[in-house]
């Protein structure tokens, strides 16, 4: 497999099988962009009144048709959360990470590594009968990233690759921006679009198929 390219693993005899190549941009200027705007909104309304326009417009995107029902329920309940509320649901979903399954476990872990992670993470697509399943290895010692995939594993295992892709492209900070995310949001919006990738080369794999 050539350098850059993460694969899709094949899990016979009805598993489609695909590389993942990666995009030439990089979502790090945009980021930077977004920590910028936020922290110039923070101190041009104070964080009480900032916090209360965030809640406005999440609730109401998270209403919008174009979000996945898995995906709006999340967002719903993160939108009514106290920030100690929010660590404890984090943490409640660290634990329901499901365990990496033996398939993967020979493979080739650095096809599959998420390298803008400061924490060893490996998210393993796979696509069966045209749905999307997601597995991953992350430590436990990173309960933050074992949350948020969680979450998401449970949102999305089974659909289509048009519901991946309809996650919103800031449901990272939509769910913990109340935590402070910092250094961190680069690493986690690096899992997501890795879970994109994986949607879109599905996607159009099955429509050329």
């Amino acid at each position: 497999m050539a350098t850059g390219m993460i694969g899709i693993y094949q899990r016979p005899p009805k598993a489609f099988t695909a590389t993942v190549a990666e995009d030439a941009s990089s979502p790090t200027p945009v980021l930077l962009r977004s920590l910028f705007v936020h922290r110039v909104l923070r101190l041009s309304f104070g964080s009480d009144n900032l916090n209360h326009r965030i809640r406005k417009v999440m609730n109401d995107r998270v209403e919008s048709p174009q979000i996945p029902e898995g995906i709006q329920k999340i967002l719903r309940r993160f939108a009514t959360l106290t920030p100690d509320l929010t660590r404890q649901a984090l943490v409640q979903y660290s634990n329901r990470l499901e365990a990496l399954p033996e398939r993967f476990q020979d493979l080739d872990r650095a096809q599959y590594a998420v390298h803008e992670c400061m924490t060893p993470v490996a998210i393993y697509p796979e696509v069966v009968d045209g749905r999307m399943y997601y597995f991953a290895d992350v430590p436990q010692s990173a309960p933050t990233i074992r949350a948020l995939l969680a979450m998401i594993f449970e949102a999305v295992n089974g659909q289509s690759p048009e519901t991946v892709l309809a996650i919103p492209q800031d449901f990272v900070r939509l769910v913990m921006d109340k935590l402070g995310l910092g250094t961190r949001e680069v690493g986690l919006n690096a899992m997501m679009e890795r879970l994109r990738r994986a949607a879109r080369q599905a996607s159009n794999g099955s429509a050329s198929a």
